[in-house]
């Protein structure tokens, strides 16, 4: 069975860091694609992996994670 995909996304790196080691995310059948702080970074990475999943802070300097899910739906990932 193919493991699902997770992307962390946070302005804190103790957050991304925490929520990267808080499960056995291969036990729940994902594999961590990326951690992010930089969410100009992180949407690059999403557009080019389309992770199955994503866990992400909505209030974050540059761009917020409300801007950023509505760029990704419209682009259809």
């Amino acid at each position: 069975m193919k493991a699902h995909t997770v992307m962390i996304l946070d302005d804190e790196e103790w957050i991304v860091r925490g929520l990267a080691e808080m499960l056995d995310w291969e036990e729940q059948g994902f594999t961590v694609a990326g951690q992010f702080t930089d969410p100009e970074l992180a949407l690059q990475n999403i557009r080019a992996l389309e992770p199955d999943l994503l866990l992400l802070d909505i209030h974050m300097p540059k761009l917020s994670g409300g801007v950023l899910m509505d760029m990704i739906r419209e682009e259809g990932i």
